[in-house]
């Protein structure tokens, strides 16, 4: 963990740090770390990775995307999500969920047109809409992925 900072997945202290550059200085006094201290070799603090992880889940409210058979796409895109709804089959369902709990759930195709219900994070309906066309539904989904629960209901409920 030591040798690969900084690293997001091993965050560590500074006095940790400290320690082990101790350790490397004593036992590879030559080794090109040392010459990097400060500069590209340096800790990642567990504060900055919360503070990283915290700016990335407000960037990306959706979490996961997970069809009717469990396959699942971590952090969904609107790329991805334009790919499986392409992909639907009268039956199929997509469902979109949310780092705090709500999930915007697709059903269709029945014929060309789709069933669309969003749940807030406590699980009440925030809205629920039938016989919606592709394009409603694609231009609600790139709302749905950038936050904005309000205006996907909207494009649907206009």
């Amino acid at each position: 963990e030591f040798l690969l900072q900084p690293h997001n997945m091993y965050p560590m202290t500074q006095s940790d740090f400290d320690h082990w550059v101790t350790i490397l200085r004593a036992n590879f006094p030559n080794d090109w770390r040392l010459a990097e201290l400060g500069r590209s070799f340096f800790p990642r603090s567990p504060e900055e990775v919360a503070s990283a992880q915290e700016a990335w889940e407000r960037d990306h409210p959706v979490g996961e995307m997970r069809d009717q058979d469990g396959a699942r796409r971590a952090d969904p895109n609107i790329r991805d999500a334009t790919i499986w709804l392409e992909v639907m089959k009268p039956g199929d369902s997509l469902s979109f969920l949310r780092r705090d709990g709500g999930v915007l759930q697709i059903s269709g195709p029945a014929g060309e047109t789709f069933s669309v219900r969003c749940t807030d994070a406590r699980g009440h309906v925030v809205m629920d809409a039938a016989d919606l066309d592709g394009r409603a539904v694609l231009s609600a989904t790139v709302l749905y992925l950038a936050g904005d629960v309000r205006g996907c209901a909207k494009e649907l409920h206009p």
